[in-house]
């Protein structure tokens, strides 16, 4: 069985190739190719794989039997598909801020692939982000469900060491070889609207895949000035409903707008998106954290959110908002700065090693394999 693990990284348009696998699963088939995604097949032994890397220590106890639903599973595929194709960023861990490092679970999910699948060809495709973007990514993702440490605590939760590309395609090519680890810049699949992964899953399945569809846009992190806002909203002790973020989010891309750039405008509607935001806001404990958050600030707010807002908690939110609308830094730069400076000079040095192994094949090289069926 040939086997094509896409592993994230997280924030790398993850969720949007596996919409577009699910959309293209029909056309896949009529290729051989089989698609296993969290949309539609969250019941499989490899989302088990990825609940047991989530763990602190990734358990060895049921391991055995993991491996053998992992042999079931497969052969089962295998009686009517040549490739199976996974789309699962969290197979390997979970993303930075949940855990420390990258990929904290890959020794032990790939030593259980191997045991499990020891005549299987598996490859792994995995997406790289600029190191910077990437932590801001994540952080705000954080944010939207609910995480409420500030920037520079999220910060000290990380391994730096931990956050290297290069450290992780060293761990890869241990665990899988050389010949088996494709990496693809998320630049490029943006600029290319995903065809950039559809091209890079072509030329490692040999198959020819549908091109028409370009990957539609999935999990978009929070604008700066929201970010800032619900950072500064958690650090005050407040929180915020969903329906009051989606607000926000539609005047903070009125503030993108290029006819909203003058500094009056700008200033106007930054007051309107602090006010709004102080007025939606209820005091909340720390320690409820996640979609409960959101879920109890909406009935609180409903019941007159805002009246309990400090005067002093409406300045610290207006401050941040301005501060962002008005383009200072943000709280990409307060995680970034978090970081040791030798810290963040390896992390940027190894991604930039790295960039030349995402390097696109020419359209030539790439359609010849897919004609040679290699």
């Amino acid at each position: 069985m040939n086997i094509l693990l896409h592993a994230g990284l997280h924030r790398c348009a993850t969720t949007a190739f596996q919409f577009w696998l699910e959309a293209e699963r029909a056309n896949l088939a009529g290729a051989g190719i089989a698609v296993l995604t969290p949309q539609s097949t969250p019941g499989t032994p490899f989302s088990a794989l990825a609940r047991n890397a989530a763990r602190a220590s990734p358990a060895a106890a049921g391991a055995a039997r993991l491996e053998a639903w992992l042999r079931d599973y497969v052969a089962e595929i295998a009686g009517r598909s040549e490739w199976l194709v996974v789309s699962e960023e969290n197979l390997f861990g979970p993303m930075p801020g949940v855990r420390p490092r990258l990929m904290a679970g890959l020794d032990a999910g790939a030593a259980i692939l191997r045991r499990a699948l020891p005549d299987a060809e598996i490859h792994v495709l995995v997406a790289l982000r600029e190191p910077k973007r990437f932590l801001a990514s994540a952080y705000k993702f954080r944010l939207s469900v609910g995480d409420v440490r500030p920037p520079e605590a999220f910060a000290v939760s990380l391994d730096p060491a931990g956050l290297s590309f290069r450290t992780l395609f060293d761990r890869l090519v241990a665990a899988f070889g050389r010949e088996r680890v494709a990496l693809v810049d998320f630049e490029r699949i943006v600029a290319t609207q995903g065809e950039e992964y559809i091209d890079r899953a072509e030329r490692i399945t040999g198959r020819a895949w549908p091109h028409a569809r370009p990957l539609p846009i999935a999990n978009e992190t929070y604008p700066d000035v929201i970010a800032a806002a619900v950072a500064t909203l958690n650090e005050a002790g407040l929180g915020i409903g969903k329906a009051a973020i989606q607000e926000g989010c539609a005047l903070a891309d009125a503030l993108r707008r290029p006819h909203n750039a003058a500094p009056d405008i700008r200033r106007d509607l930054a007051d309107r998106l602090a006010a709004m935001l102080a007025t939606s806001a209820v005091p909340m404990p720390r320690l409820v954290t996640g979609q409960a958050r959101f879920g109890l600030a909406e009935r609180l707010g409903r019941m007159g959110g805002g009246r309990l807002v400090s005067r002093a908690a409406r300045e610290r939110i207006a401050a941040a908002v301005q501060a962002a609308a008005a383009g200072g830094p943000g709280v990409a730069d307060a995680l970034w700065n978090a970081l040791p400076a030798e810290s963040r000079t390896r992390l940027v040095e190894d991604y930039e090693a790295l960039k030349p192994l995402t390097a696109p094949e020419s359209e030539a090289t790439r359609a010849a394999a897919v004609r040679s069926g290699g």
